[in-house]
């Protein structure tokens, strides 16, 4: 118990460190703008790492895809088209190949994004779905082509968007400046949790030669956790929301770093790590508490 209280504090001074901003004297105001050059390409490595443990097991999967993506004008806005070209998957440290992924491979797939910068359609799901009908297995099936409905697929790449550019477009800051709010997160059981959110637009930084902005971000539904990693009273904290948040049994944190060019909303990395626990049932019947702690780690090379 007293390790355990002990990893916590630590854990608790490393975000302060970590979350603090960076106080920039005479800094110029920095304006988001949607303004992605066209007919440029990209190489996304996309590396995420989950762990599983419960009292009475725990396991380790990880993933490892790169694809390619091109921007294209569309109209009056932009299409964005990924490939997924390699895809290697993990479990404990034997291949286990994942067979949603898979199909996937080497098929365009597309992202319509309106001039203003909001994600309003997909395209090229058709053809995944039809490649599920005919090679994926009957067990699996039905739960696969839920998954890449389109709807499905959109309302997931909306809340992705907004949480990695969407919410920036627009706005403007300085370096040091640290906007509170509250948002949704998608939990790892596959249900919704509404979290406070403390994002800090911490330095100017310069990656492939471009100009950036580090921002970092820390989520939880505990007011306790921001309110020691910023250094405020915690009734601060619960007032950034209007109605108190829903009470949840187990903690849920996380925290991570995106950096971006805010003159086009180009991403150069996005590196993020989350901790949820919640109650399962065991084939037996008995239910217990499992954590699983997901690292995603995303980098972009322009060509």
């Amino acid at each position: 118990m007293m390790l355990d209280r002990l990893c916590r504090c630590l854990c608790l001074i490393c975000l302060v460190v970590a979350m603090l901003p960076v106080v920039a004297f005479g800094a110029e105001p920095i304006t988001f703008t949607f303004n992605p050059p066209t007919e440029i390409s990209y190489t996304e490595q996309y590396v995420r790492t989950t762990r599983a443990i419960s009292p009475r097991s725990r396991s380790q999967r990880s993933a490892e895809t790169t694809g390619t993506t091109r921007i294209a004008r569309d109209g009056d806005g932009y299409r964005y088209t990924t490939t997924v070209t390699t895809c290697r998957m993990l479990k404990d440290g034997r291949a286990a190949p994942d067979a949603f992924t898979d199909l996937m491979l080497n098929l365009p797939l597309s992202l319509r994004v309106s001039a203003r910068g909001a994600v309003t359609g997909v395209e090229g799901y058709a053809a995944f779905r039809e490649r599920i009908e005919a090679q994926a297995p009957a067990q699996v099936k039905a739960l696969m082509l839920q998954a890449a409905a389109d709807d499905v697929i959109l309302a997931g790449e909306q809340q992705k968007w907004q949480e990695r550019i969407g919410r920036f477009i627009g706005k403007t800051v300085e370096v040091g400046q640290l906007w509170l709010d509250t948002t949704v997160a998608a939990v790892p059981n596959s249900t919704m949790l509404v979290v406070y959110r403390a994002t800090a637009f911490a330095e100017h930084t310069t990656v492939q030669g471009k100009s950036a902005l580090r921002i970092k971000v820390l989520c939880s539904n505990d007011p306790a956790v921001l309110a020691r990693a910023l250094d405020k009273p915690i009734e601060e904290i619960i007032a950034i929301s209007k109605e108190p948040l829903p009470k949840t049994k187990y903690p849920y944190t996380s925290k991570g770093e995106l950096v971006l060019d805010p003159a086009t909303m180009l991403l150069v990395s996005d590196i993020s790590e989350e901790t949820a626990m919640f109650d399962i049932k065991t084939q037996n019947g008995a239910v217990v508490p499992l954590t699983i702690t997901e690292r995603k780690e995303l980098r972009y090379t322009y060509q």
